[in-house]
């Protein structure tokens, strides 16, 4: 079985070998598009899913809380009880934002006193952590702005206008300098291997059928699933060296910083690999013709990598009908193994998940492409 395995395996790599176009887009695109991208993309964002910790508990800190989700810029999804809460929401990527507000809040306010309130941002999404910090000042000054006019007005302070008795504080977590670069260059990893794994792999089995190969591949003794593992393996060794490049030149060119394990990241690169290989090897069966095989690889691939990976637009503003589809492709889950890893430095234990879907996946996708190519042979 390892031997008929390799025979495809060699056979496929002289097919990329041979062809000086394969080669450009799989070494050469991938350092053009990351060098586009970092210096081009720039986004732009808003519902920033929010986390509340409030000491205070009081209706003053309730009014507050409530100028940032009547804003629309905000919407709070969870109240945290403690300070360790904090690391796991915004860990896990549940919230971007954490808005915590001391005891005494109100107190501090009505003795006319400056009252602090923290704003905490995952800064993994500069745009969203700009524009969060933006957001919460905004609100806050007009915060002020009110109080000061209904409260302090009110005991005969002719200057209450130029009063603030209410400071923000803001923090961005993981990105301090909400460099972009820090953002694009994970969902560029995902975005690369993408094209790599799905678009060059849906033509390898077409490929044959217009060769008028695929015949001698059914009638001889190598199995239907050898095929399939025989014309994904060349495609992961360019994808994970892709991988290796693209990240060296992210980390020493850009200034990325890889915080959590090489090993977690190798490894989950390599499941997704397989998966979305898995993916360009179905298409390629159940296409008849190589055009067929490209334009549906694009859409099944590259626009959910764009689209609803979350490298763009955060998957929790979309629809809910867009974010039960995102579920079915792997550059979802891939994209927050990604960025958990580069950005966070989270381990298994928050990215479990990510890694078990990328698994069914690639055993459900490789199964299915291998049925197909017996009921066809059939």
């Amino acid at each position: 079985m390892i031997g008929r395995i390799f025979t495809i395996a060699g056979k496929e790599l002289r097919h990329v070998r041979r062809d000086p176009r394969v080669l450009m887009t799989i070494f050469a695109m991938p350092l053009i598009q990351l060098l586009l991208f970092s210096y081009a993309l720039n986004f732009d964002i808003k519902n920033i899913n929010t986390a509340v910790l409030d000491y205070d508990h009081t209706s003053a800190s309730r009014r507050y809380i409530g100028s940032f989700t009547n804003s629309g810029y905000f919407k709070v999804t969870s109240y945290l009880k403690n300070p360790a809460a904090i690391n796991k929401a915004i860990d896990s990527g549940a919230v971007k934002v954490v808005l915590t507000i001391p005891p005494g809040f109100s107190d501090r306010l009505a003795a006319g006193r400056t009252a602090g309130a923290q704003v905490l941002i995952d800064g993994t999404e500069p745009n969203t952590a700009v524009f969060a910090r933006n957001y919460a000042t905004a609100i806050s000054q007009q915060f002020s702005r009110n109080l000061v006019l209904s409260v302090m007005s009110g005991r005969g302070i002719d200057d209450a206008a130029t009063l603030s008795p209410l400071e923000i504080r803001s923090r961005l977590w993981y990105n301090p300098s909400a460099r972009s670069v820090v953002f694009i260059l994970p969902g560029l990893i995902v975005v690369i291997m993408t094209n790599i794994a799905v678009v060059q792999t849906a033509l390898a089995v077409v490929r044959e059928k217009a060769q008028g190969t695929i015949e001698q591949l059914i009638v001889s003794p190598v199995k239907s699933y050898e095929l399939m593992i025989g014309k994904i393996l060349p495609f992961i060794v360019m994808a994970m060296m892709d991988l290796v490049i693209v990240s060296a030149v992210g980390i020493f060119g850009f200034g990325v910083p890889l915080r959590g394990s090489l090993t977690l990241l190798l490894a989950g690169s390599l499941l997704f690999t397989i998966a979305a290989l898995s993916m360009g090897l179905l298409v390629s069966v159940v296409s008849e013709t190589m055009e067929a095989a490209s334009q549906l690889s694009f859409f099944v691939s590259m626009l959910p990598a764009f689209i609803l990976s979350g490298f763009i637009w955060p998957i929790e503003n979309m629809p809910p009908a867009l974010q039960f589809i995102s579920r079915l492709f792997p550059a979802r889950y891939f994209m927050e193994i990604v960025r958990g890893l580069f950005l966070k430095g989270v381990g298994l234990d928050i990215l479990w998940p990510d890694f078990l879907a990328l698994a069914i996946f690639a055993v459900v996708m490789i199964g299915l492409a291998a049925a197909n190519l017996k009921e066809r042979a059939g």
